[in-house]
Order: structure tokens, then sequence, then C-alpha cells
């Protein structure tokens, strides 16, 4: 059996008829995880699965241009202060586009951006921070 990362089941799963999430009218973006796209080359299905779910507006950086969120690879551990300053500029693109929620893949992610958010200036505090399997569920039409 193949081993498939979650956002490749939620898509089939979806496909299939399995999962029926209701579009919101949210605006979100995806931070793509360095280990799920630049490593595993996937950028699509959690992309599918947000578009089912809300509207997705992509970041200037995306997919294989996308910036790291600064806390792998042992940088938040070794370098906290450079990891979060990496972290804030990305939440500095997200308000370049507006959106309500920042999705993303990775638990890292999640937790150093959501850092990085609280430590800036009250404005960026709109904005939250969550895994695509919790946009998911918030979605789902249970029948």
């Amino acid at each position: 059996m193949d081993v498939i990362h979650t956002s490749q089941l939620f898509r089939e799963l979806i496909e299939e008829g399995k999962l029926k999430p209701d579009k919101s009218s949210l605006k979100v973006t995806y931070h793509d995880p360095c280990h799920l796209g630049r490593h595993c080359g996937e950028y699509q299905a959690p992309r599918d699965v947000l578009e089912s779910t809300a509207n997705l507006v992509e970041m200037k950086r995306n997919k294989f241009k996308s910036q790291c969120c600064g806390a792998g690879g042992g940088v938040k551990s070794a370098y906290p202060e450079t990891s979060l300053k990496i972290a804030q500029k990305r939440i500095l693109d997200v308000e370049d586009i507006d959106a309500d929620i920042l999705v993303t893949s990775c638990s890292l992610c999640i937790l150093n951006l959501t850092s990085a958010v609280e430590s800036l200036k009250k404005e960026h505090n709109y904005l939250k921070v969550i895994d695509l399997s919790e946009l998911l569920l918030m979605g789902l039409n249970y029948e």
C-alpha cells in the first residue's frame, strides 16, 4: 500500500463523493510546507481541497517559489529570532492579498506562523492560521 498525504486522501474522498464540503465565502490562501512541496512535489492536492471549501487566493510566492515559514530544519530551535522574522515576512505576504485564513499542512508551519501573527501589531491579529483538515472540517456537510 502506498503512503499518501492527507490532502491527497481528502481530494480523493471529495472526488468520490464520500466527503461533501459546502463552499464558504471565506477568502483563504495556502502556505506550501517545504517538505510537502519541495521534497514531495505535492502542490495541487491541497489547492483542490481548498477550492472545494472556500475561495482560494494565491500569494505572490507560492508552490515551488513559496517562502519557508522559518521553523524547519532546526532553525526555530537554533535561531528563534531569525525564525520569527522569516515567519513575519510570510504573514506580510498574506496581508498583500487580504485573506481571512492562512491554511497550511504542517504543524511546524502552523506554530511558527501563528507566533508571527501574534508578534505583529494588533492589525494583523484578525488572521487565523489553520491546518487544511480544520478548514475541511468547518465546511463538511453532514447528511
